[in-house]
C-alpha cells in the first residue's frame, strides 16, 4: 500500500512502493523545492534605511496544484548605492514590486550586529537570509536623473546644503534659492538671484553686463548694496 506525503513538491507525491526511483525522485524533488534562489516580491511596508517588509508574489503549488500562500518576509536590508558616507537615497514604498535574492546561509545574525557570527539557524538559502536586490516591473518614474550627453533633473525640487562649485557658466531659467556659498570662476546668469529664507552674507553680481555690485543679505533680507 502506498502513502502520500502532502508536502509542498511541486505536486509530485511520495511513492512508497517497491520503486525506488520514484522515491528518489520525490524526495530529490522536495529538497530543491526547499532551496530559495530568486523572488520577486511586493514591497508591504518600509521601517526606513530601505529595511522592508515583503510578499513574494510567486505561490508554490501542493501536491494537487492548489497554490500555498506565501509568507511575509519580515525586515529585508536592501543594496545600496553606497561608498563609504556617500550615496544615492532612494526609499522604496509600499507596493514597489522588487528582486530579492537569498544567502547560502542565515545572515540574520549578521543583520542584527554587523560583525562577523555564525549562522542562527542550520539551514540552507533560508527565507530570513533575503536581500533586497532592486527594484523591477517598475513605471516610468516622473522624478528622476537621467545622464545621456547631459545630466538632467526633471520634477523634483532640488535642495543643496553644501558649497555650489562650477568650472564654466552656471545658467538657470529660474530663481536660484540657496542657504551656503556659490564659487564660480565664470559667469553666473539668472533671471533672479534670492537668498534662502534666513541665509545671511554676501552676493557679487559680476555677470556679463552685470553692475559688479555687492549685495548683502542678513536674514534672508537685502540690506546692503555697494
Amino acid at each position: 500500500m502506498s502513502t502520500t506525503n502532502k508536502a509542498v513538491s511541486n505536486g509530485k507525491d511520495n511513492f512508497t512502493d517497491n520503486n525506488v526511483f520514484n522515491q528518489l525522485d520525490f524526495h530529490i524533488d522536495y529538497r530543491l523545492s526547499q532551496l530559495n534562489t530568486m523572488k520577486i516580491c511586493r514591497v508591504v511596508k518600509n521601517y526606513g534605511n530601505n529595511v522592508c517588509d515583503v510578499k513574494p508574489l510567486v505561490a508554490k503549488l501542493d501536491n494537487n496544484g492548489n497554490p500555498v500562500e506565501p509568507p511575509v518576509l519580515s525586515k529585508l536590508p536592501s543594496i545600496s548605492v553606497q561608498g563609504g558616507m556617500a550615496g544615492v537615497i532612494i526609499e522604496y514604498k509600499a507596493g514597489d514590486i522588487v528582486f530579492c535574492g537569498f544567502s547560502d546561509r542565515d545572515i540574520s545574525r549578521v543583520k542584527r550586529t554587523r560583525k562577523q557570527g555564525a549562522p542562527v539557524t542550520f539551514g540552507t538559502t533560508p527565507l530570513s537570509s533575503g536581500v533586497i536586490l532592486g527594484a523591477l516591473l517598475v513605471q516610468s518614474p516622473n522624478i528622476y536623473v537621467k545622464i545621456t550627453d547631459k545630466i538632467y533633473l526633471t520634477g523634483a525640487q532640488v535642495i543643496i546644503s553644501d558649497n555650489i562649485e562650477a568650472a564654466k557658466n552656471l545658467a538657470l531659467q529660474g530663481n536660484l534659492t540657496v542657504g551656503g556659498t556659490i564659487e564660480a570662476q565664470d559667469e553666473i546668469s539668472a533671471p533672479a538671484v534670492k537668498p534662502a529664507n534666513g541665509a545671511s552674507g554676501t552676493f557679487t553680481d559680476t555677470g556679463t553686463g552685470a553692475s559688479g555690485k555687492t549685495l548683502t543679505i542678513t536674514n534672508g533680507i537685502i540690506t546692503g548694496i555697494n
